[in-house]
């Protein structure tokens, strides 16, 4: 049947009241779009075709999670940051529109590297080519969120790379410090990486919750591929430890004392 979208969201909207949800008349429209199969909220003089009990028992579902707390980005499995829709899990944060500032900071500053001015705005945009888009910058995005700070700003400096996080989050897989160079590498090549050029961290506990010895928690750690001979026989050479194919190797820090090195870290940016 045909009814009024008012009629479907007055009471949807009464229960989210009733809940205390401060957001309660916007968030029914976005559920009830959720419902129709759209990404955009519903306007209440809408008319909607087709409506039938089904509809209301998955939008009253929806209703439900949203009075227990759960946010409406949540729900939807999406969020919108810096123009770009991001997918959520339960293994990611929800990117909040407050960060997009951390954007606005480091592309602007990542257009002064490369040649562009911060408010430069020629070389801007994704596939540009143009002064301060980003050459040679490389971002590092550390975290178990979305990846969208760090995809945000490679929108923004089309000639910029970075290492993100994995789409499930971060596996923690559990390792000393000579389990490095097998640990991280990419799972066709052995390892636990999705792909190259992402960021994870290693456990200290094995999954029975023991402690592993030599391990790399209070450190910092960087795993190199080689991709050519030259390289690998470096690795020979130098008697590093690799992975069982002597491909992979990793460069580590057993003590990496945040609270100090971070201001200082910070402080070199801004001077």
């Amino acid at each position: 049947m045909t009814i009024e979208a008012r009629n479907i969201l007055d009471d949807a909207t009464d229960r989210l009241v009733a809940a205390g949800i401060s957001s309660a008349r916007g968030d029914a429209r976005l559920l009830l779009g959720l419902v129709l199969g759209r990404d955009d909220a519903v306007l209440p003089h809408e008319d909607v075709h087709g409506w039938s009990d089904d509809h209301q028992t998955r939008l009253d579902a929806l209703v439900d999670r949203r009075t227990m707390g759960e946010p409406v980005s949540r729900i939807r499995g999406w969020r919108e940051f810096w123009s770009l829709r991001f997918r959520l899990s339960p293994a990611t944060l929800d990117p909040r529109a407050d960060s997009e500032t951390l954007v606005e900071q480091a592309t602007a500053f990542g257009r002064t590297l490369t040649g562009g001015g911060a408010g430069d705005g020629d070389g801007a945009g994704a596939g540009g080519d143009g002064a301060g888009d980003g050459d040679g910058v490389r971002i590092l995005d550390l975290g178990t969120g979305s990846g969208c700070l760090l995809l945000a700003c490679l929108s923004e400096l089309g000639n910029a790379t970075g290492l993100g996080v994995p789409t499930d989050g971060l596996a923690f897989p559990p390792g000393d410090v000579d389990d490095i160079a097998n640990l991280m590498r990419p799972k066709q090549d052995g390892g636990v990486l999705e792909s190259s050029g992402l960021v994870e961290v290693v456990s200290c506990l094995r999954p029975d919750g023991t402690a592993i010895k030599n391990d790399i928690r209070k450190g910092v750690w960087v795993a190199i591929e080689a991709d050519n001979d030259y390289i690998r026989n470096c690795f020979e050479e130098y008697k590093v430890v690799t992975d069982t194919t002597g491909r992979y190797m990793s460069l580590y820090k057993k003590w990496h004392l945040i609270g100090l090195e971070l201001c200082m870290s910070v402080a070199s940016v801004g001077l």
